[in-house]
């Protein structure tokens, strides 16, 4: 079984398709950082510095830390890095990384809350503990990037026997920013954000990422009892700290592991894994091979004219031109229904009034008729309940009330939904079909 993270399992859970191109089919596309990703490197790159640096009894000023995010910036920085926004400039992004490093290194400094025990610590572990691992294997400080020797075998990565090993039906791997003790003995994780979005205490305290280091952290050392998981929004000068029950964190694993049995079960196959289109598409390196992008794409950079040419805009424009007279005409419609029907209501009252069967008109006669009927309880009503048990009762209920089948459609369509007993009857009624069906919308205007 596969190795996952916190960002592969994320991955699927946002996109069935992004998580196949991204760790099973692995197409050869072009990849390009976006100016969020690569603020968020520089900003990790500038604390991973100040800490390292603190681990080894230096202290850099405030200046000092911002040359260094100056340096990160300026290795790092290429032309080809894409930048989503309209609104914002590479100048704004790198601006907003050093106001909140100040903002920080005013805040913490000088680093001496806690004592950092590792740095870009990489963690393994099995979610299962029907695999119980040794203390976890990682990664950072000196050792970046190596699995620890506790649990490295010969073949140079391998865990050894007294864990899961390869057989591990449920391991999980991810990169901790930085691990720290507290004198009370309480250990810290610690995650920086450069998100422009500031979740609440509620959100943060769902989190699946830190919860996921916290049960890889209590593999590593005998004494971790109190964890406290703190995520840094710097660009807000914020802190928001969790706590996580033993039972927190079990429900934490119960959900990862349905997830990955989830994708296990999908074998490898792509159409296994389908397209979720959704507000981050914008951000994904597939969007020039996946078909819910791709036409989108490949049209974009069009001129004008060639874009008009395209056989599928001009599909789709005719298709809408369509759409769009055709409601028209429907308003109009409307229109003249809703003047029809109170029309209809001033010639019933005139009648009603003069005592009229019949009213002439220049081209029309408008008759007059009393039509006697009953009205039975309407769906929600307090009588409802009543009056369809009575159907049911004299045998009368199988003539008068139709199957709702987009209902039953929709509970079919997920087999979990109905009772255990009820779908192993009916399955035997079900064929499989698979039907294709086109929707217009309207582009938003930032398209």
């Amino acid at each position: 079984m596969r190795i996952h993270s916190h960002s592969s399992l994320g991955s699927f859970e946002t996109c069935p398709r992004q998580y196949w191109y991204q760790y099973i089919g692995k197409p050869d596309v072009e990849r390009v950082d976006t100016i969020e990703a690569f603020l968020g490197t520089c900003v990790h790159e500038t604390l991973e510095t100040v800490y390292r640096l603190r681990l080894r009894g230096r202290v850099l000023s405030q200046e000092e830390a911002l040359d260094a995010f100056e340096s990160a910036w300026a290795k790092g920085w290429s032309d080809t890095i894409r930048i989503v926004s309209e609104e914002l400039t590479a100048g704004d992004y790198k601006r907003a990384g050093r106001e909140a490093l100040a903002s920080y290194y005013r805040r913490h400094a000088p680093f001496d809350q806690a004592t950092t025990l590792r740095l870009e610590a990489k963690v393994i572990f099995d979610l299962d503990p029907r695999w119980s691992l040794p203390p976890a294997s990682i990664g950072g400080g000196d050792d970046r990037g190596r699995l620890d020797a506790r649990v490295r075998g010969d073949d140079g990565g391998r865990l050894d026997a007294r864990g899961g090993g390869n057989d591990s039906r449920y391991r999980m791997q991810g990169y901790v920013d930085r691990i720290a003790r507290r004198v009370d003995g309480t250990y810290e994780i610690h995650d920086y954000k450069t998100s422009s979005n500031l979740p609440t205490q509620a959100e943060a305290d769902e989190d699946r990422q830190l919860a996921l280091y916290q049960i890889g952290l209590e593999g590593m050392w005998k004494d971790v009892d109190a964890v406290d998981l703190i995520w840094h929004y710097v660009r807000f000068d914020t802190d928001l700290v969790s706590h996580r029950t033993p039972e927190q964190l079990q429900t934490v694993r119960k959900a990862c592991i349905t997830v990955m049995d989830d994708i296990e079960s999908r074998g490898r196959e792509e159409d296994r894994f389908p397209t979720n289109p959704s507000a981050l598409c914008p951000w994904c390196d597939f969007r020039a091979i996946c078909p819910a992008t791709r036409h989108e794409y490949a049209t974009a950079a069009l001129p004008p004219k060639e874009f008009k040419a395209d056989n599928g805009v001009q599909l789709v424009d005719r298709w809408a031109e369509t759409m769009e007279a055709r409601k028209a005409l429907e308003a109009e419609v409307g229109e003249l229904k809703d003047l029809e029907e109170e029309l209809q209501s001033l010639v019933e009252e005139f009648a009603v009034k003069e005592g009229l069967e019949a009213v002439v008109g220049s081209g029309y006669l408008a008759k007059i008729e009393k039509i006697s009927g009953v009205e039975f309880p309407r769906t929600g009503s307090e009588q409802r309940p009543a009056f369809d048990a009575v159907l049911k009762e004299t045998r009368l209920w199988d003539q008068v009330a139709a199957p709702v089948h987009a209902k039953l459609a929709s509970l079919l369509s997920d087999p979990e939904a109905l009772p255990p007993e009820a779908w192993r009857r009916l399955k035997r009624f079900l064929e499989p079909v698979e039907t294709i069906r086109a929707k217009l919308r309207k582009k938003k205007e930032e398209e």
